[in-house]
């Protein structure tokens, strides 16, 4: 738990992939319909919401609950750089343009992401930037024992244009 909010990882069955559960007060409100209905492979795709009663004793709901697609390889900037020391200017380049690109749009369509941090940068191996919603989600998947599957050389080695 970290500011009253409570992270889970969790399955679905149906799908077989690993979701994130984020519950918080309901004091906090709702995911804003903004960053709810957000598409773009740059951010966690929601799945589903609502309220639940985490309280004993209580019918009343306690907490709004999120369910977020988690992602199941790459690692934070922040891991890629303690692995490799550095990164070279093309890999940086394409990152800071994705990350760019995605942080415009977020400013213009209101969803950009509460005290972002390079910790919440992750990359997946075919070098797509993802922006993890919390820092503490991007803390959950290193304990979640997601190792750096990647490196900066294979993550751009791809003849696949990076947008």
């Amino acid at each position: 738990m970290l500011d009253d909010r409570i992270f889970l990882v969790g399955k679905d069955l149906i799908l077989n992939r690993p979701v994130w559960l984020v519950m918080r007060p309901l004091e906090e409100g709702k995911i804003a319909p903004a960053r709810r209905e957000i598409s773009r492979s740059t951010r966690l795709r929601w799945l589903g919401g609502g309220d639940m009663n985490l309280a004993a004793r209580s019918s009343k709901h306690t907490h709004h609950w999120d369910a977020f697609i988690a992602p199941t390889t790459g690692c934070s900037l922040t891991r890629l750089v303690e692995v490799e020391g550095k990164l070279t200017w093309t890999t940086s380049r394409l990152l800071l343009h994705q990350l760019a690109d995605e942080l415009a749009v977020a400013v213009t369509d209101d969803t950009f992401p509460d005290g972002l941090s390079l910790e919440q940068v992750w990359l997946q191996p075919e070098g797509q930037l993802l922006i993890v919603g919390h820092v503490f989600m991007a803390r959950l998947l290193c304990l979640w024992k997601i190792q750096p599957q990647i490196t900066s050389a294979r993550c751009f080695s791809s003849s696949r244009p990076h947008s």
